[in-house]
């Protein structure tokens, strides 16, 4: 029997994000990864074999996934789903990433359930009822979720940003562009709280626009200040400009001079092959 797979369009993202992301990293810091002290390093150590992996660092994400259903164990009622849909997330990441023999979440989880029991590791079904076989999908919206609140530094870096050059808001927009159409799924909403929480922009277009503009004409007008005898060399492009335009005195005066060196010099000529004749 193939394995059901949930709509994507019906799942809520509610209250997932960064709650459970935020615990599910809590809870991988406080584990420890040294197989003689985490409590999970025996039975992860073979967990591996079970679901036919054989990827040295699958015990490490065994732990880190071990770690955090053991505190879902301890939740509210109320919280406890949302926990179990990021463990389901994360699972399904595990699949992706490990491609085990067991292929879907369910099948998995269930064999992990079975194998931490073998371990005395109890009240590890906790998520049972709501670990579900993800499509690629609702696993994608996951991963844009997730990284959006893995970024929350450079979507700070990027409020200070002009828009043109804020990388982080236009990648954002590239997630939010099929709730555009009024679409009111609770991925969008999750979406439309991160933009109110986390793109508080500090620079609007007019002001960046503004800045460009005086730091153009700055460029253009004072560059003389900073290139080497920028007050020596203007002086004598402006006289050699006016000289051109026949608005210096000197003009006439060059001109002159030269044709009437050039009239003595001919006369010189002239009576030299004069003489030349005589002879």
């Amino acid at each position: 029997m193939v394995a059901t797979k949930i709509n994507n369009s019906d799942y809520d993202f509610t209250d997932i994000f960064p709650t459970c992301k935020q615990e599910y990293d809590e809870a991988k810091n406080s584990c420890s990864f040294v197989s003689f002290n985490n409590p999970f390093g025996p039975v992860c150590s073979v967990m591996g074999q079970s679901l036919g992996i054989t990827d040295y660092t699958f015990p490490w994400t065994c732990q880190e996934l071990s770690c955090y259903l053991n505190n879902i164990k301890s939740k509210k009622v109320d919280s406890i789903e949302r926990n179990c849909k990021y463990f389901n997330y994360m699972l399904k990441y595990v699949l992706v990433n490990y491609t085990p023999t067991c292929e879907e979440e369910k099948s998995c989880y269930n064999k992990m359930i079975t194998l931490y029991e073998a371990y005395d590791k109890y009240e590890f079904d906790k998520c049972k009822t709501y670990v579900d076989n993800l499509d690629h999908d609702t696993f994608s919206k996951f991963q844009n979720l997730y990284w959006l609140y893995n970024n929350l530094k450079n979507f700070e870096i990027d409020s200070h940003k002009c828009p043109k050059d804020r990388t982080y808001f236009k990648k954002y927009m590239k997630f939010y562009e099929i709730c555009q159409a009024n679409n009111n799924s609770s991925y969008c909403d999750v979406l439309r709280k991160f933009k109110v929480d986390n793109m508080k922009s500090t620079k609007d277009e007019n002001a960046c626009s503004v800045n460009t503009k005086i730091l153009h004409q700055a460029d253009r007008r004072d560059i003389r200040k900073y290139i080497p005898y920028g007050s020596y060399v203007k002086p004598r492009i402006l006289k050699l400009m006016n000289i051109w335009n026949g608005k210096n005195n000197e003009l006439p005066i060059l001109i002159d001079s030269s044709e009437e060196k050039y009239k003595n010099l001919t006369d010189i000529n002239y009576l030299i092959s004069y003489k030349s004749l005589d002879y």
